[in-house]
């Protein structure tokens, strides 16, 4: 079903739109859907003077057959709550929905689903059904045909409402994901990786946060952390990566699902900055070789001075008393495993093979795997591949 729904947007978001559409019209027309067309209205400035310009979306931007229409997705937890994924506006969706099970009230069968979905008749009469049952309510297409537009449309009117004000709601603070990847980036440089549930457990400043006051820094504080171009190429390739994060991988895990929704969404806001924060982080993961476990022994002798052949496997950084500290996993030509922990962000590249003066402070053992644990390292020759 075709229609149009009108938006306004800053006019600086312009460009950034336009981008978006493109990338949704190619999977409209994967799904065999209608492109999203778009028209642009004269602009204006608020008592605020921030120019803002009107749009129209034409194109299949709901489903609705013969009087029901899909509402929202239900995303059931462990805990007992739901994430609620609506593709409209115009309507409040019962707050028992928050809470609600994975039962259909179409069925009536009860078992355990991860999703479930909502559809409404006007003028207020709503049901809870599962995906088997759902093409009864929307015309006899296949599940997976309506559950796929559905997803389309919600990563839609998501993104639109996040470029910026959407039939009058205020702005909460939302930025380009790109750009909040690229502070993110420049944040885990010099701080280092942490979690909104460590952060809490330890007292200590989440990254998510550190971006946030990075973007927007609060009253009397200055960014801290420069974004250099290696933030901007980083933070555009672990969009790129996230937004193709495939089917398979994406219902297998939750994690894996929401940060693709994040990136396809094209926004971050603050309800979802946290999970954005990590894209970073879980993209760099993909890029590292495990280190060579089973020939590892230890290598040197504890205390005396050595140069060691390695090729770095592993980066990596957390948070301690001591500031940020950046750990490097190595193997040598014989498979040893080899760790350098410090402060100092070194100029490695994964794979690379350098020659590393230093000292063996320990030998010691991990998950039964012997590693030699070396200090006051310094690279005294690059050898590339």
């Amino acid at each position: 079903m075709t229609e149009t729904r009108s938006f306004i947007i800053p006019a600086s978001n312009q460009t950034m739109v336009e981008e978006q559409l493109e990338k949704l019209n190619k999977r409209a027309n994967k799904l065999g859907l209608d492109p999203i067309s778009i028209t642009w209205e004269k602009a204006f400035t608020d008592c605020k003077d921030n120019l803002l310009v009107p749009c129209n979306l034409t194109g299949p931007v709901s489903i609705s057959y013969d009087g029901w229409e899909f509402i929202a997705t239900l995303q059931h937890l462990p805990t007992g709550e739901n994430i609620i994924r609506a593709i409209t506006d115009d309507c409040d969706i019962p707050v028992e929905y928050r809470t609600a099970g994975s039962d259909c009230q179409h069925c009536n069968s009860k078992r355990y689903r991860k999703d479930t979905y909502v559809v409404r008749r006007q003028p207020a009469i709503y049901k809870q059904v599962g995906s088997s049952c759902i093409k009864d309510f929307l015309g006899g297409n296949s599940p997976d045909n309506i559950l796929q537009r559905a997803s389309f449309i919600g990563e839609l009117i998501s993104f639109m409402k996040g470029a910026g004000t959407y039939n009058g709601a205020r702005d909460e603070g939302v930025f380009h994901i790109v750009k909040f990847l690229a502070h993110t980036s420049a944040c885990i440089r010099d701080h280092g990786w942490l979690s909104k549930s460590k952060a809490y457990e330890a007292g200590r400043t989440a990254t998510a946060t550190r971006v946030q006051d990075n973007l927007h820094p609060p009253t009397g504080k200055h960014v801290v952390s420069q974004i250099q171009t290696s933030d901007w190429d980083k933070a555009k390739s672990a969009t790129e990566w996230a937004e193709s994060i495939s089917d398979e991988e994406a219902e297998a895990s939750d994690y894996l699902h929401n940060i693709r929704a994040i990136a396809r969404s094209g926004m971050v806001g603050y309800r979802t900055c946290g999970f954005a924060a990590s894209i970073i982080s879980a993209y760099e993961r993909t890029l590292q070789v495990k280190p060579t476990y089973q020939a590892s022994n230890y290598v040197g002798t504890v205390k005396a001075r050595d140069t060691f052949e390695l090729v770095l496997k592993r980066h990596f950084t957390y948070d301690s008393d001591y500031g940020v500290v950046h750990k490097f996993l190595f193997n040598d030509k014989s498979g040893n495993v080899i760790i350098w922990s410090t402060n100092t962000l070194q100029n490695f590249e994964l794979n690379k093979k350098y020659g590393v003066k230093g000292t063996v402070k320990e030998h010691s053992e991990y998950k039964g795997v012997k590693q030699t644990l070396i200090t006051r390292c310094e690279i005294v020759t690059y050898y590339g591949e």
